[in-house]
């Protein structure tokens, strides 16, 4: 019995010890181990149960902490309303104090002008830093710290430089007053060590200057904006305020005119900007310093000035020095997929458009899509050997200038004889473009050259073959293309296949009564229902869009053609409301080139004022435009492609309707319909789709208000659009919870 209970007391000792050296861990205690006291065991119990078999204790295992929730996605919606708008609305009120101070009225003079700039810029200033200290407000009130200082800057380069507002006659004291507000807002933006707060500041100052009278002083007055910026990038890392600044200093030199912008200042700003990048690894700003100096060398000179093509070349080795170099900086240290990317693939870019721009001044016609293609096709297959996809995808893009030259060829009436063969001089080049698509198909992979290639075979079928053959020859390569397709399974061949076919199929039903035609759409929708009861869906999905179209020609034919679109937005609907039972994915794409149809449709046939009076023209649209609105809530959530092309359509009727004055200001009101009605109905699409028109709004007055309309026309735009997108900003950041329960 001693023997038992020694073990039993040895056994209880050690699983003491052992639970309190979990629990130390466990709470997190650090102190070294200290020895427990010993239990005295009997010498005569000890010898006992020394022949005894040990007793293993089980092991305690320690469980895991549990992982962090995960971060709860990006509301971009709510980014948008609250953040962005109040960035933009503040760019376009400096852009408006801007234009005040260069073109104000009349009544003031240059005193006055500049009184109310600085009154505006310092009253922002002091309204940013009241509202800052309130947590809900500080993004919003950092905005309009940026937008105030951007204005007292440019008001302090009015003071010396625009007649409209000159006090200050000593170009000495001018230049020290600007370096003052400069060296302001700078400091002041870094007190926040913010990239936004300082890009902001740096955006609105180059933005005063480039929509400023062209003088030799803004050019000049972009240098010291410029060097500071790219200090400041360095010196905390920025990279973001890097790349704006860039963009920044390049527009205004692209805003000035010679003789006030010279290439000595453009070298001083490729030199100043790709040194940051020499000493930044990993910086994105090559590609966009190389093409912003490219850009802005084309606006400096023309292709027939003398000296134009020693500056090319000056240019061209200037980037293959720099490729040289950093490769000789960073090729030891980086994989070869990162030194082709950082080394040569920009210069062989560079070179690339260089030939393409050569190919286009040296050929024309036909030979001139012939060579171009040529071109970008050695770049496509160069990338697709090497294994490069970036270079691969930036050489399929540069094939698209190539076909754009064909196919603005295709009107030419030359033809050749060959073997007793007369062809249109530009065929062989589509049949030769389209070989090469299916050549890049199987090289590269990429699915989209197939689709390409069967554009190009069908344009020379087309215009070959007499008006009652094209549709048997397009019959017959959807044919081949669909043997293929099968065979080989693969299924862009088969897509190809199914357009070229309906294609061809719309042109034989040209000929075809109403009657007939809607005759086609029944059995094509009994044969759809039928598939789908069998459960072929993709198949029932393609025969009811065979319907569809069928049923769209006989109604385009029986009814006046003011009404052809909003029946098609009908039909849109009820095929909708069907084919998300059957088909979903089919249904949002064919849904979609359908809706293409009706929105295409109603600008062509309803929008002219001598087919329709302007009541009956507004009752189609709007009911075409409620009816694709419903249809985007019958197809739920996705792309919201229903309730783009129904804005579009109803903002299309605005610009048709409305005058320049009044423009604006009828499209801000869409917009804001379309939010309130987005809330009401609790409908995202329809409130993105009014952001999206209150971005259109600020280009619109950005490349139509500011040349077109009169001065004060032009003003009271920017302003009061400006008002608009910060009043906007501030209800989503105000009701930010309330808002919420409808995202």
């Amino acid at each position: 019995m001693r023997a038992k209970a020694a073990r039993l007391e040895d056994q209880v000792f050690r699983l003491t010890a052992r639970t309190f050296e979990l629990e130390r861990r466990l709470a997190g205690d650090v102190a070294p181990d200290e020895p427990l006291p010993q239990p005295a065991v009997e010498a005569a119990a000890v010898e006992a149960a020394a022949p005894e078999a040990a007793v293993s204790t089980p092991e305690l295992e320690i469980p895991a902490p549990p992982e962090p929730p995960a971060a709860p996605p990006i509301d971009w919606e709510a980014l948008i309303g609250g953040n962005i708008l109040n960035k933009i609305g503040v760019l376009v009120l400096v852009i408006g104090v801007a234009l005040f101070l260069a073109y104000g009225v009349t009544q003031l003079g240059p005193g006055g002008r500049v009184a109310v700039g600085l009154a505006v810029g310092v009253s922002l200033l002091a309204a940013g830093v009241a509202m800052e200290r309130m947590e809900r407000y500080v993004f919003w009130a950092r905005g309009l710290i940026g937008g105030g200082w951007a204005i007292v800057y440019f008001t302090t380069y009015a003071l010396h430089a625009l007649p409209a507002a000159k006090i200050v006659d000593d170009p000495v004291m001018g230049a020290a007053l600007l370096f003052l507000a400069a060296a302001g807002f700078v400091l002041h933006s870094l007190h926040y060590r913010s990239e936004v707060v300082t890009g902001l500041a740096y955006l609105a100052a180059f933005l005063a200057l480039v929509f400023a009278p062209r003088t030799a002083l803004s050019l000049q007055a972009s240098v010291p904006l410029a060097v500071s910026l790219v200090w400041i990038a360095g010196r905390f890392e920025w990279r973001w305020l890097a790349a704006g600044g860039l963009v920044f200093t390049y527009a205004t030199f692209a805003g000035a005119q010679p003789p006030h912008a010279t290439w000595p200042v453009l070298w001083i700003y490729w030199l100043l900007f790709e040194a940051y990048d020499l000493r930044t690894p990993r910086s994105p700003l090559m590609p966009l310093n190389a093409a912003g100096f490219l850009g802005a060398s084309m606006l400096l000179w023309k292709p027939d000035q003398p000296g134009f093509d020693w500056y090319l070349t000056a240019a061209a080795l200037a980037q293959v020095a720099s490729a040289l170099l950093r490769w000789w900086l960073r090729g030891r240290e980086e994989t070869p997929e990162q030194i082709a990317e950082g080394g040569f693939l920009l210069p062989a870019l560079l070179g690339l458009g260089l030939l393409q721009y050569a190919a286009a001044v040296r050929f024309e016609g036909p030979a001139e899509a012939l060579a171009l293609f040529f071109v970008a096709e050695l770049a496509v297959l160069a990338g697709a050997f090497a294994g490069l996809r970036i270079l691969q995808w930036i050489a399929t893009a540069a094939l698209l200038p190539s076909l754009y030259v064909l196919f603005d060829n295709m009107s030419r009436p030359e033809q050749f004889s060959y073997f007793g063969l007369t062809l249109r001089v530009w065929t062989p080049v589509a049949i030769l473009l389209a070989a090469a698509m299916f050549l890049n198909r199987a090289v590269a992979g990429w699915q989209g050259f197939t689709y390409l290639g069967t554009v190009l075979l069908m344009a020379p079928i087309g215009h070959e073959l007499s008006s009652k053959r094209e549709p048997l020859g397009w019959m017959t390569l959807a044919a081949v293309l669909l043997q293929r397709g099968y065979a080989e399974r693969w299924r862009d061949f088969r897509w190809a296949a199914l357009g070229c076919g309906a294609f061809a199929s719309l042109v034989l039903m040209d000929s075809a009564s109403w009657r007939m035609t809607l005759a086609g759409a029944s059995i094509a929708a009994a044969a759809a229902a039928q598939l789908a009861y069998c459960g072929a869906r993709f198949s029932a999905a393609g025969a009811g869009t065979g319907a569809v179209v069928l049923a769209a020609f006989a109604l385009a034919r029986a009814l006046p053609p003011i009404w052809v679109a909003p029946a098609w937005a009908a039909l849109l609907f009820a095929s909708t409301a069907v084919a998300v039972r059957v088909e979903r994915r089919f249904a949002a794409f064919g849904g979609f080139l359908f809706a293409l149809a009706v929105v295409g449709r109603a600008i062509s046939e309803n929008f002219p004022d001598t087919r329709a009076e302007t009541l009956v023209r507004w009752e189609t649209v709007l009911l075409t435009v409620i009816l694709l609105y419903a249809a985007q809530v019958l197809l739920g959530r996705g792309l919201p492609v229903f309730t783009a092309l129904g804005t579009l359509l109803l903002t299309s009727l605005i610009v048709d309707e409305s005058s320049g004055r009044v423009l604006t200001m009828a499209l801000a009101a869409e917009a804001v319909g379309l939010l309130i009605a987005g809330f009401l109905l609790r409908e995202r699409p329809l409130r993105l789709s009014g952001l999206a028109l209150f971005l259109f709004c600020v280009l619109k007055v950005f490349l139509y208000d500011l040349r077109e309309l009169d001065t004060m026309s032009r003003i009271l735009s920017f302003v009061v659009l400006g008002l608009l997108l910060v009043g906007a900003s501030w209800i989503y950041t105000r009701f930010r919870e309330q808002i919420q329960r409808y995202l």
